[in-house]
């Protein structure tokens, strides 16, 4: 159980910072549009435990603005509940400190949902940089870059489309 716990946490912790995306990418689209991007996925962790995975990102000409993630868990099994949302509350508490960076994480019956909110119009990134520097790798000239965000969550088993 301890071993689901820390590849959960580690899991959650790599989407958030972006560290499995390396590629750069040139490409900048002109469109002065906002984009409304949805990234859905789910995985079975262990038998009886269903991880699923909701990021809606809004951009405008390749920079994202705003990310919300929902991830949910759920299984019978309270104590891995439990010891899920103790794992994830550490992983979110170092950006806990930072303007624009919001996280609910609750727990009820058998389900436990995590809510992220960044504002990344607003957000300090050289703090979030100095923070993890794994952060780095979703940023270009300053600004989250959109296709390096939805690689990275594609990479991940998510599969995106924009609205």
């Amino acid at each position: 159980m301890r071993k689901l716990n820390i590849v959960l946490c580690l899991l959650i912790s790599l989407v958030l910072t972006g560290c499995f995306n390396n590629k750069k990418d040139d490409d900048v689209t002109n469109d002065d549009d906002v984009l409304i991007t949805v990234c859905r996925g789910q995985q079975e962790i262990s038998d009886g435990i269903e991880a699923n995975f909701r990021y809606e990102i809004t951009s405008k000409n390749n920079n994202v603005l705003s990310l919300v993630s929902t991830e949910t868990i759920e299984t019978s099994d309270i104590e891995y509940l439990e010891s899920a949302k103790k794992s994830m509350e550490d992983t979110h508490s170092i950006y806990k400190d930072i303007k624009y960076y919001e996280y609910e994480i609750t727990v009820d019956d058998n389900k436990l949902v995590s809510t992220v909110d960044i504002d990344y119009s607003k957000i300090d990134i050289d703090k979030l940089i100095s923070i993890d520097k794994a952060n780095e790798n979703i940023v270009v000239d300053g600004k989250v870059n959109l296709n390096y965000l939805k690689n990275m969550y594609e990479s991940l088993g998510s599969v995106c489309v924009d609205k």
